[in-house]
C-alpha cells in the first residue's frame, strides 16, 4: 500500500463565494483490487486540509482517507528547453543590446539633425524679418525653402518617433530576457501540495469525486443596461459575474455557479455592560441643528425605513441566492478579472427629463424600467450604453423580480438650468415668541434645442422635526401649482417650446421660537 498510483483528476465545476470558491474534480481510476493510494498532484497550495472531501461516485470501492501533502518545489520557467538554453539566453541578450545600441547612435544622429534643420529656419527667418527691416529686396522663394524645411523636420521626427517605438518594444523584451536568465540562475521555489486518498475498491474502473475549499477567490455581480431610443424605447439588461483568483491551479472550461452564502467561524455574543442613569435639570433652550439626510426607500413608490449597518459583500436582500452561468468558463489564476455572463433581459422603459437644481446645473434623462428576469439583480455597477455608445457607469441597489428601478443616462446637452436662492430679511412681530425668517428660490431653466421639451424640476425645502420649528410654504409669492410632500420635496413640469426658457419660483418661511438656537 506504499506505493502512490498518480492519477489525472480534472475541475470540473467551481462554486464562487463572496471570499472563496468550492472546487470540484470528477474523473475515474484504473485500480486493482484492495486498498490503494492515489495521488493527484499539484492542486491549490492554498487549499483549506480540512475542507476536503471525498466519494466514489457509484458501486465498487470506498474512500478510507483524504488528506493533502505539501511540498517545496523548485522550479525552472524553461524547465522544458535545451541544456544549453542558459548559453542561448546570453546569447540573445548580447544580440539586443547591440541593436539597442546601435538604434541609440541612430537617433541620436537624427535628433541633432533635426535640430540643424530647426536652426535653419530660424536663420531663414531671421533673415527675411532683416530684409523687410531695410526695406530690401526679397525673393518669392523664401516660403518654399521653409515648407522644404519643414518636410524634411517631418519626415525626420517620424523616423525618431519609430525608432523610438522600437526602442520600447526591445527595452520590454530585454527585461523578460533579464527575469528569464534570473530563474534559471536561482530557480523559484514554491510550495505544491497534492491530494492523497486512500481508496478500498473490488478492482476495474473507480469514478472519483474531491471537493475541497480555496481562499483567493471571490465574485462580484456586474451589469451592463443598454438604451434603445425611439417611439417605444427599451432597455437591454445584461448581467455578469465579474471573478477574481489567484489560487495557484486554473479553471478550464468548468461549470460555474455563484453564491451569496457567507461562511463563517461563528461570533460571540455582545458584553453586556451596566447603563448607568442620571437625572439633570431641563435646559432652558432648545438647541437645533441642520442636517442632510438620505431618503431611503424599498423600490420605487415604497415607504421609507430605517438604516440599518450594511455587511460588505454582496447585497442579498437576506436571502440566499445561487446562479448558475449558463456556458462554460475559462478563469486563469492571475489575479485578474474575468467575466461571465449570467443571463439577460429586455424591458420597455419609460423615459422622463428631471432637474435637481441644488446638486446640478445639467437636466439628466431617466428611465424607469422592470426587472423582468426570474432573479434579482445585485447591487453593483452598470455600464451604460446609448445609441451613440457608452455614457458612464452608475448602480443599482438590490432589484427583486418584478420591481421597478431607475437608471440615470447623463446630461441632456441643449438643457440648462440655473438656480439662484437669497435669505431675506429675519422679522420679529411685537408681543410675539416667534422668529420668522425667509428664503427665496428662483430657477431658470433654458432649451438650446430645435425640439420642444418636458422636465420636471425637482426642488426641496427644509423638514422640521420638532414644535418649536415651524416651516411655511408661502403660495402668494411661489410659482402656481407648488406643493411640498412629506420629504419636503417640491416638483414642477415645465414644458419648454424649441430655444425658449422659462422660470419657477419657490419661497417658504422658517418659523422658530425664541428659545431655539442653532439655526
Amino acid at each position: 500500500m506504499s506505493e502512490y498510483f498518480e492519477i489525472e483528476l480534472p475541475i470540473t465545476a467551481v462554486v464562487l463565494l463572496e471570499d472563496r470558491a468550492r472546487i470540484i474534480r470528477r474523473g475515474s481510476a484504473a485500480l486493482e483490487a484492495g486498498v490503494r493510494r492515489v495521488r493527484i498532484a499539484d492542486v491549490a497550495p492554498v487549499i483549506v486540509d480540512k475542507s476536503v472531501s471525498a466519494k466514489v461516485a457509484g458501486a465498487g470501492g470506498r474512500i478510507v482517507d483524504a488528506s493533502v501533502g505539501r511540498r517545496v518545489a523548485r522550479v525552472h520557467p524553461d524547465a522544458d528547453a535545451e541544456e544549453g538554453s542558459l548559453e542561448q539566453l546570453k546569447a540573445e541578450g548580447e544580440r539586443l543590446d547591440g541593436k539597442i545600441s546601435g538604434l541609440l547612435d541612430d537617433k541620436t544622429v537624427l535628433e541633432r539633425r533635426a535640430a540643424g534643420l530647426d536652426e535653419v529656419a530660424r536663420l531663414i527667418l531671421d533673415e527675411f524679418s532683416e530684409d523687410i527691416g531695410w526695406g530690401r529686396d526679397v525673393t518669392d522663394d523664401w516660403h518654399q525653402r521653409l515648407d522644404q524645411l519643414q518636410k524634411e523636420e517631418r519626415d525626420l521626427r517620424l523616423q525618431i518617433f519609430e525608432i523610438s517605438q522600437e526602442l520600447k518594444d526591445l527595452y520590454s523584451e530585454h527585461d523578460r530576457l533579464g527575469a528569464r536568465l534570473a530563474n534559471l540562475r536561482d530557480p523559484t521555489r514554491r510550495e505544491a501540495a497534492d491530494l492523497v486518498l486512500v481508496v478500498e475498491t473490488d478492482g476495474g474502473e473507480l469514478p472519483l469525486e474531491v471537493e475541497y475549499t480555496v481562499p483567493g477567490a471571490c465574485w462580484r455581480p456586474y451589469h451592463v443596461a443598454t438604451l434603445q431610443t425611439g417611439d417605444e424605447p427599451t432597455v437591454a439588461i445584461r448581467t455578469d459575474a465579474c471573478i477574481w483568483q489567484n489560487t495557484g491551479e486554473d479553471w478550464d472550461e468548468v461549470e460555474v455557479s455563484f453564491s451569496t452564502e457567507r461562511p463563517s467561524l461563528g461570533i460571540e455574543p455582545p458584553r453586556l455592560e451596566s447603563d448607568v442613569l442620571a437625572a439633570r435639570r431641563k435646559s432652558t433652550q432648545v438647541v437645533v441643528e441642520t442636517r442632510e439626510e438620505e431618503v431611503q426607500t424599498t423600490g420605487l413608490g415604497g415607504t421609507t425605513s430605517v438604516v440599518s449597518a450594511e455587511l460588505p459583500g454582496i447585497d442579498d436582500g437576506g436571502e440566499l441566492i445561487k446562479l448558475r452561468a449558463p456556458q462554460r468558463a475559462t478563469v486563469p489564476s492571475d489575479g485578474r478579472a474575468h467575466r461571465v455572463m449570467l443571463g439577460s433581459f429586455e424591458s420597455e422603459v419609460g423615459c422622463e427629463l428631471i432637474a435637481m437644481p441644488e446638486t446640478s446645473p445639467c437636466v439628466f434623462l431617466k428611465s424607469v424600467q422592470t426587472n423582468d428576469s426570474a432573479t434579482p439583480l445585485l447591487a453593483g455597477p452598470v455600464d451604460l450604453i446609448r445609441d451613440s455608445g457608452l455614457v458612464g457607469r452608475a448602480s443599482i441597489l438590490y432589484v427583486a423580480p418584478g420591481e421597478r428601478f431607475e437608471l440615470g443616462w447623463g446630461p441632456d446637452a441643449e438643457l440648462r438650468v440655473k438656480r439662484v436662492d437669497e435669505s431675506l430679511r429675519e422679522k420679529s412681530r411685537m408681543l410675539s415668541s416667534w422668529i420668522t425668517q425667509g428664503y427665496k428660490v428662483e430657477i431658470l431653466v433654458s432649451n438650446l434645442g430645435d425640439q420642444a421639451r418636458s422636465i420636471l424640476v425637482r426642488e426641496r425645502v427644509p423638514v422640521s422635526e420638532t414644535d418649536k420649528v415651524k416651516i411655511e410654504l408661502d403660495h402668494k409669492q411661489s410659482s402656481a401649482q407648488t406643493s411640498v410632500d412629506e420629504q419636503g420635496f417640491v416638483t414642477w413640469e415645465v414644458e419648454l417650446p424649441a430655444f425658449a426658457h422659462d422660470s419657477r419660483v419657490l419661497r417658504y418661511l422658517v418659523k422658530r421660537h425664541e428659545d431655539v438656537v442653532g439655526l
